[in-house]
């Protein structure tokens, strides 16, 4: 994480998270960046920005802005500017809701529309706390093959499980 020092980044990088509202995306980005956990639910409006300084093993220094995008339909208007220039996503879905995977479609069509089929995808499959990390991937591997999307994270933003291997 940056400390407030000057960070001469050799690489930039805008990631935009997406998924349906209240799958814990802005908690996935408050564990990353901050290291912390917000038990109240607070809904994004529009969009939320985070940056991550980050050095790879190679030692290149990587800058992350990584753009929460709302999930709620209210903002659906709002995606194709949030998606311009973005460089990855990370669709998020929670483990409990079915609604949230099936949703996921809708998500990555988007993502393709407005970014082009070649975007780098991650999925993560996020409160994994709630079903004692046991989730069968069955369906997450399908939509892997189907929409070519690089890989599946079981993540719990509660317990830190999996929020730094995915991004």
């Amino acid at each position: 994480m940056s400390s407030g020092r000057s960070f001469d980044a050799d690489y930039i990088f805008k990631v935009v998270v997406v998924g349906e509202g209240a799958v814990g995306k802005t908690s996935l980005i408050l564990r990353y960046t901050q290291g912390s956990f917000n038990t109240n639910y607070i809904r994004t409006i529009g969009a939320q920005f985070s940056k991550f300084d980050l050095t790879a093993k190679a030692g290149e220094k990587v800058r992350l802005f990584l753009w929460d995008i709302a999930g709620q339909d209210t903002f659906s208007f709002m995606r194709p500017t949030f998606f311009s220039g973005s460089k990855a996503c990370i669709a998020v879905f929670d483990v409990t809701n079915d609604t949230t995977f099936s949703s996921l479609q809708t998500w990555i069509d988007d993502i393709h529309k407005y970014c082009g089929n070649d975007m780098p995808v991650v999925l993560f499959g996020n409160k994994s706390d709630l079903v004692n990390n046991k989730y069968s991937n069955q369906r997450s591997n399908a939509f892997l093959k189907t929409n070519n999307v690089l890989g599946f994270y079981l993540t719990s933003a509660k317990n830190w499980d999996q929020c730094h291997s995915g991004v």
